[in-house]
């Protein structure tokens, strides 16, 4: 196995900022993913290492961005074009990753692990900062709310055991109740998705730690590390990134053991089995998914098909999906916020997101972009750049996952690093 990327010193300096990205602000992230996009021009039109594209690199990048192109279209639906800056931040990035990879995508030999460890490194900072940010919350929160909620053993343990003794949910709800009484200076993303999502991702380059090492103790080291990560994921608790969890470790059995199954081929034959099974057993899913699927979204669902169904070719445009979930969610406040009834404002998921803006035609351009990572990374026997990519198809199931900065960064990001990662054959070893 070998990890390819840029021997270019700046290259790899601004690679590195990125990789500090989980502990710095929103405006530190677009600086320092701007900045590796200024670099990797420069580095491409002043250098003479630029690997020559072909044809096919050029239907890569074309793929991976029709979705994003499609999606900016739709803006002309509205006479007024406006959008949540969040979105906007997220977008821009999105608009510029692929010219990343398709720029990075170098032949070199030098193994470069630095970004990988940093990032990991700084996943775990994030963590201490996360937990002390909710300390200072719910000491915020028993000092208003004391004789309003029940704070459970919180007064009665070291912090650390009340962390361990609870759900992270209902510490996550202790901590938002503080901060509304008191705002924080620096918002920290805290969404358990978004969290069990990075982590995941850390799982990933861990394994991939863990199968270059020669050193015993490094190799028990990164065991540990490991466990460590995989215990966070199901501290989170989200499902879908507990289903990935047990997921990635059944495929990478199947990988260790039966090579020769995990090829392109095989790969169409079990998407088109489950596609169909799906499709048969349509009212049976939907029936069972309702007892995993909380009621708001399902009465959300619900609420948005006769949009979908008016508008099924080309959406209603990305610009007219909040007001249009305004307009049919309204009457349906059965969520408290800080004692205050409210209701879902967001699809909640990436493809409904993308079917309500774009119709089935933008959902279909977003699906196609994931089909080409995919075929990829099985084409190259990359098995921890396949499974990034179903994590990330996993977690756009629930969540708007591209329309959140962190989402997005952590899908650049990941995909940065494994998009060049090479897997032989011969040295398999999981």
């Amino acid at each position: 196995m070998e990890y390819k990327i840029s021997s270019n010193f700046f290259l790899n300096f601004v690679l590195a900022l990125a990789a500090f990205f989980p502990i710095l602000p929103n405006a530190g992230q677009s600086i320092v993913f701007g900045l590796f996009l200024v670099v990797s021009l420069s580095y491409n039109f002043f250098f003479k290492k630029t690997v020559k594209h072909n044809f096919a690199d050029f239907l890569f990048l074309t793929s991976t961005i029709a979705y994003y192109f499609f999606a900016l279209l739709t803006f002309s639906y509205s006479s007024t074009i406006s959008l949540d800056f969040q979105i906007i931040q997220s977008n821009i990035i999105l608009f510029f990753f692929p010219f990343l990879l398709f720029l990075n995508n170098k032949d070199e030999e030098k193994v470069n692990l630095i970004p990988i460890y940093i990032f990991i490194l700084s996943s775990l900072i994030f963590l201490v900062i996360l937990f002390y940010s909710f300390k200072l919350g719910i000491d915020l929160s028993y000092k208003y709310y004391n004789n309003q909620i029940d704070f459970r053993n919180y007064k009665e343990v070291a912090f650390y055991k009340f962390l361990l003794t609870n759900q992270y949910e209902f510490i996550e709800s202790l901590s938002e109740w503080g901060y509304y009484k008191k705002q924080q200076l620096v918002e920290i993303n805290h969404h358990h998705t978004f969290l069990a999502a990075l982590f995941n991702l850390c799982i990933i380059f861990t394994l991939y730690l863990i199968e270059i090492s020669k050193k015993k103790f490094l190799i028990f080291a990164l065991f540990l590390l490991l466990l460590f990560e995989i215990l966070l994921v199901l501290y989170f608790d989200s499902k879908v990134n507990v289903l990935f969890l047990i997921l990635a470790f059944v495929v990478l059995i199947i990988f260790k053991f039966k090579k020769k199954i995990f090829n392109l081929s095989f790969l169409k034959v079990i998407l088109s089995i489950l596609t169909l099974t799906l499709i048969l057993n349509f009212d049976l899913i939907k029936e069972k998914s309702q007892l995993f699927i909380d009621k708001d979204r399902l009465i959300l669902y619900r609420n948005v098909i006769p949009i979908i169904k008016e508008n099924l070719i080309f959406g209603i445009g990305i610009n007219n999906v909040n007001k249009a979930l305004d307009s049919v969610m309204v009457n349906e406040k059965h969520i408290y916020i800080f004692n205050k009834l409210v209701y879902l404002k967001t699809p909640h998921s990436q493809y409904l997101f993308y079917l309500i803006s774009g119709g089935i035609t933008n959902l279909i351009l977003f699906l196609v972009m994931f089909y080409v990572f995919i075929h990829l990374f099985v084409k190259k026997d990359n098995i921890y750049g396949f499974l990034f990519i179903i994590l990330i198809m996993l977690n756009c199931l629930f969540e708007d996952f591209f329309n959140r900065a962190w989402g997005v960064y952590i899908f650049t990001f990941g995909t940065l690093i494994l998009f060049n990662l090479r897997i032989k054959k011969s040295e398999i070893r999981v």
